[in-house]
């Protein structure tokens, strides 16, 4: 299901005694959206030579781990070394796309619950915001 606000309440009000889903797109969306408020939030801390090494990492700090080139996984490098904040960020977007592949219902609830807390750890607040959503 999509997750905006006025179709999950006219949901909620249809199926009251049912699920509601949210699929994996929408999650992964939301996931990449709060990463990309804390490359915001780390890019105005930062003085005109530091930003430049922000050029166009959006879509970097999106990609997969394992479909980052070397190149790519220094550039990485480069953006962690002056935001640990960041790389939080991006290893929590990682472990949450890594736990959506899970089949095991068990396994994946634990690993929600490992991640819930490592979101509560790094409080980085875009992600907290993402926590209340899923846990909605």
């Amino acid at each position: 299901m999509d997750i905006w606000c006025p179709f999950k309440a006219v949901a909620d009000a249809a199926f009251t005694h049912e699920k509601i889903v949210i699929d994996k797109f929408h999650l992964v969306t939301l996931m990449n959206k709060a990463l990309d408020e804390v490359r915001k939030q780390v890019q105005q801390t930062l003085n005109n030579h530091q930003r430049r090494k922000f050029f166009q990492s959006r879509l970097l700090l999106q990609k997969r781990a394992e479909e980052l080139t070397d190149e790519e996984h220094e550039k990485l490098i480069e953006l962690f070394e002056l935001s640990p904040a960041l790389e939080k960020a991006w290893e929590l977007k990682e472990e949450f796309k890594d736990l959506l592949q899970l089949d095991d219902v068990k396994e994946a609830t634990r690993a929600l619950k490992r991640w819930y807390k490592e979101i509560i750890k790094s409080k980085l607040i875009p992600f907290h915001q993402v926590k209340k959503i899923i846990q909605r």
